[in-house]
């Protein structure tokens, strides 16, 4: 393993370690995702998994939504995740792809496919509704089947390039940042928390 993998492997091991430890609280897969359009806007999300090729990050969200246009504009975006049980803080910024049923890659196109197929039907429900942000008129209803992905789903996948990791369960606190290097190897640095 190159010094490279060694150190993304790090901060991509600590946090599988944080969810792990974290499995059975279903609050632990939610994140505060933040986008920059007009204005900052900041919402939570679910986590979904890692795609498979890439430490990146999958998350489902409706593509008419508010933060889907946002990160057309501007794919930046930062999540803050903070995991009580093991007082483990990180903050991953980077680029985010949408990933829709236009997508053509067909890698992305089938981690949007295979998320789908783990949604609930409650979840997938959602993704019929009218559109968000619109003023509700209609009762919401569940189809029946939901076999293919929704138009309106899509996935966000953020590829990190800054990785903020924050221990407070240590004392003293313990604070690492690894940032991605022009060249597309990974830098790991100790600092003051």
């Amino acid at each position: 393993m190159s010094d490279q993998q060694n150190v993304e492997s790090t901060w991509l091991r600590a946090l599988e370690e944080a969810l792990e430890a974290h499995g059975d609280e279903p609050s632990a897969r939610f994140v505060q995702l933040a986008t920059n359009g007009e204005c900052p806007s900041n919402r939570t999300v679910a986590f979904r998994g890692f795609y498979p090729t890439r430490s990146g990050l999958l998350f489902a969200t409706d593509c008419r939504s508010e933060k889907v246009r946002q990160l057309r504009l501007n794919p930046e975006g930062a999540l803050c995740w903070y995991f009580q049980r093991t007082r483990e803080q990180f903050r991953l910024s980077g680029t985010v792809t949408v990933v829709d049923r236009e997508t053509r890659d067909t890698d992305l196109a089938r981690a949007r496919v295979e998320v789908w197929g783990n949604l609930s039907r409650e979840t997938k429900a959602q993704f019929f509704w009218p559109r968000p942000g619109e003023p509700r008129t209609a009762r919401f209803v569940i189809p029946s089947s939901g076999l293919k992905p929704s138009a309106s789903f899509c996935l966000l996948l953020l590829f990190p390039s800054r990785v903020d990791h924050l221990n407070i369960r240590t004392y003293p606190h313990h604070r690492v940042i690894h940032e991605l290097t022009p060249g597309g190897s990974w830098s790991r640095r100790e600092v003051n928390p």
